[in-house]
């Protein structure tokens, strides 16, 4: 297995031939805003403004004179009355300069301003589908997003804390492991500074998408009168709770960058991504994508380069000084994007140990019945339809088919001549033997009879075949006729691998009875043991001991193999 590829598919999903294609199809696309900053149409002080106190005090004399006669009079703050002088100065600035919007002297934000925020509601609804996918698993997002903005990074990672680099043996050594983390710490603590930056940015835009979207659209909507059915206004005391939500978001600069719009559609594929599906037909879905976000872009640009959205809400909230709440988010990523990538390393290890101690049972398989690699069953129907339906038994019930066609017969005749020549010594172990013997011959019946069913001309393959030559889409009553042939299938193999269970404990405790490998009282050998086959039966006991042997080997690889089913295989199932 490549070391690249394999981490590549844990980290985004899909191939890395298949997100490469995406991606080239993505990068085609015309970007009206690549590297652009969304801006807010008005500048803000980077630091807070002095109090309006010491505002005041930077006015001309004259004017503080009038400030001062005029709050004698009305009995009023001067900072209250200059306030009110900001306040009103401001509503003539966007009065003027973005004409629709207010009406200062009513109190009432106006249809322009409505008509702009239902506009920018449609990029929130666009946005927000891939914005939950991202919300489902941040770690793993923050990975995939690295692997873009940071390739080295993730190719370092990849080619270095693979286990897969190391060839699958019997054995995996537990000081391996511990290197392979050892490196991987290595890899995240020498991260360029720039490169940190550069997704600590990226990770800030797709927390600003994540605010964005989650901006109560439906609620300020609602707040509107509908005066006819194209004109809606509202109050500015009905809106004080959602202008500040809005102001808060849209008054911080920010940069969608490519990478990020490339992330949030591949991520969201990552898991819907439908088995057997088209590349090309994802692909295209990946340009209409791209083509959609820019218009919804443009849609953000226009409102935050058209609606002074600070100036409103200081008008609203009759306070000149007022500033949003700082904006944040995004901070904890490097936690996660370390967090996530070593849940990817612990799901490659495992299955990295899985297939160590799978490689150390086909060793057995050597050793023990010369097999190379794990037999399977001749006719495996499901294995084709719809990318592959999953058959609980693969490797248990292909064992087992194997072993009564090459190796059960090559003992059969031995077995046999013990029982029809064997003088018993106990006669229930005779009886026991019997129905022992039978048993196997029963279970070699079974097996051949559900490989009939399963072959192409049998009831349960050519149900697959059918269904097959169909094509890839499947109904309803396909997919539950499929289930219960599956589950017919199963129950027959199930019944099998535990008939044979029981078969071969009771087969071992006779034969080694017989064979004199072990005292119990309840088993004894035969009264003829040295005279059938004739005198100077060595041959013979000697090939009933294989038989034995042969038989215990068997019932191992099966428990073993179980393991291998799993999680296929249910629990309680097992022999």
């Amino acid at each position: 297995m490549g070391s690249s590829n394999s981490f590549d598919a844990l980290v985004s999903g899909i191939s890395a031939e298949e997100r490469q294609s995406i991606l080239d199809k993505m990068q085609s696309t015309p970007k009206d805003y690549e590297n652009d900053s969304f801006s807010p149409v008005e500048d803000l002080p980077t630091e807070p403004e002095t109090t309006l106190s010491e505002q005041l005090k930077k006015e001309s004399l004259p004017f503080r004179f009038w400030l001062w006669l005029k709050s004698i009079f009305t009995n009023t703050s001067t900072e209250i009355l200059f306030n009110e002088i900001k306040i009103q100065s401001m509503a003539k600035i966007v009065g003027r300069n973005f004409p629709g919007l207010i009406d200062m002297k009513r109190g009432f934000i106006l249809p322009a301003f409505y008509d702009k925020l239902r506009d920018l509601k449609k990029s929130a609804d666009f946005f927000r589908p891939y914005v939950v996918s991202f919300e489902q698993d941040e770690g793993a997002f923050y990975v995939f997003l690295g692997s873009i903005v940071m390739p080295i990074v993730a190719r370092d990672l990849a080619d270095n804390v693979d286990p897969y680099t190391n060839p699958v043996t019997g054995e995996a050594k537990l000081e391996y492991r511990v290197e392979l983390l050892r490196q991987m710490d290595d890899i995240f603590q020498s991260i360029p500074a720039d490169s940190k930056n550069e997704m600590y940015e990226a990770v800030k835009s797709v927390d600003w998408l994540r605010q964005f979207v989650r901006l109560p659209f439906n609620r300020f909507l609602s707040l509107f009168s509908e005066i006819t059915d194209e004109i809606h206004t509202c109050q500015f005391s009905q809106i004080e709770n959602e202008i500040g939500a809005f102001a808060k978001c849209l008054l911080n600069s920010f940069r969608l960058p490519n990478e990020v719009l490339e992330t949030l559609f591949l991520f969201s594929i990552r898991n819907s991504k439908k088995k057997g599906s088209d590349s090309d037909e994802n692909s295209n879905d990946a340009v209409e994508f791209m083509s959609k976000a820019m218009e919804n872009m443009s849609n953000l640009h226009m409102f935050m380069s058209s609606v002074p959205i600070h100036s409103i809400s200081c008008i609203v909230y009759s306070d000149s000084q007022w500033m949003p709440e700082h904006f944040s988010g995004g901070e904890d990523w490097f936690v996660k994007f370390k967090t996530s990538w070593k849940k990817i390393f612990e799901q490659k290890w495992d299955s990295w140990v899985f297939d160590c101690k799978k490689e150390n049972l086909r060793q057995s398989l050597v050793s023990r019945f010369s097999l190379e690699s794990f037999p399977i069953l001749p006719n495996r129907p499901w294995e084709n339809l719809w990318g592959g339906v999953k058959f609980r038994y693969e490797l248990t019930g292909g064992f087992l088919y194997w072993y009564f066609l090459k190796e059960f017969p090559t003992y059969e005749i031995v077995l046999k001549s013990i029982m029809v020549e064997g003088v018993f010594k106990k006669k229930d172990n005779q009886l026991m033997y019997t129905d022992t013997f039978n048993d196997f011959i029963h279970i070699s019946m079974a097996l051949n009879a559900l490989n009939d069913r399963i072959k192409p001309s049998g009831d349960v393959g050519s149900t697959f075949a059918k269904f097959s030559a169909e094509g890839q889409m499947r109904t309803l009553q396909e997919q539950t006729r499929v289930e219960q042939l599956m589950r017919s299938v199963e129950s027959e193999m199930q019944l099998i691998i535990n008939q044979f269970g029981t078969a071969n404990r009771s087969m071992n405790h006779i034969l080694s009875g017989l064979l004199g490998l072990k005292k119990e009282a309840r088993f004894d050998t035969l009264s003829n043991i040295g005279h059938l086959s004739g005198r100077g039966n060595e041959n013979f006991l000697s090939t009933l001991q294989n038989a034995r042997d042969s038989l215990e080997n068997a019932l191992n690889i099966i428990k073993e193999l179980e393991m291998f089913d799993a999680p296929h295989v249910l629990a309680g199932d097992g022999i």
